[in-house]
């Protein structure tokens, strides 16, 4: 078992992410394996537990690591976060949408690109990387929104209200061909012949 929550015991960063971790786990908890098991079954989409992210303030607040960032890629994720912030709390998807697989894996891959950005930008202040990689990987990212924005727009549950913030996610990246060209130079080509796997 990875998580026995009776000895959950391990170091966490500060008091609030262990109260924030027993909390969770005391909810799941306290619906049982049964419960867990039947709504899986069912594809009911966990909106008691959506009320108690909120509730709990679970998700910390992305903005200041991406406030930290005045690259132009990076600005234009931001802007497609909001677009897909106002699509979760303008549009929210509907129960028939909750329990569309297909509809919330669209979804589900806009969500895990902004915890993937922030991330992204977390450890390159920690490890100082160039801010032209930075934006180089937004760039990256920016296209990757707009792909999964363009996916959600064409999914047949999607209503007229959602499609339209999902156009407002769908955002061409900044080009910088001196740009590309340093990153493909310093860190791409650089590491040509670093690694040769064994014959």
């Amino acid at each position: 078992m990875l998580l026995n929550p009776k000895q959950h015991r391990r170091a966490y960063r500060d008091e609030r992410s262990r109260e924030l971790m027993l909390r969770t786990i005391d909810f799941f908890e306290r619906k049982g394996k049964r419960r867990l098991k039947a709504d899986d079954h069912a594809r009911v989409w966990y909106a008691d537990f959506l009320e108690f992210v909120k509730q709990e303030g679970i998700f910390h607040d992305y903005a200041p690591v991406f406030a930290g960032y005045d690259l132009p890629n990076v600005a234009l994720f931001v802007e497609q976060i909001a677009a897909f912030r106002e699509l979760m709390t303008a549009a929210t998807p509907d129960e028939a949408q909750r329990r569309d697989l297909d509809f919330l894996m669209a979804l589900g891959e806009i969500f895990v690109l902004i915890v993937y950005a922030e991330l992204v930008l977390e450890n390159a202040r920690l490890y100082a990387v160039d801010d032209g990689l930075v934006d180089q990987i937004f760039d990256c990212l920016v296209r990757d929104v707009s792909h999964f924005a363009l996916e959600l727009y064409g999914k047949p549950a999607t209503t007229a209200a959602q499609m339209e913030h999902c156009l407002r996610m769908i955002r061409k990246p900044v080009v910088d061909q001196a740009r590309y060209e340093r990153v493909w130079h310093d860190h791409v080509y650089a590491l040509k012949g670093a690694y040769q796997m064994k014959e």
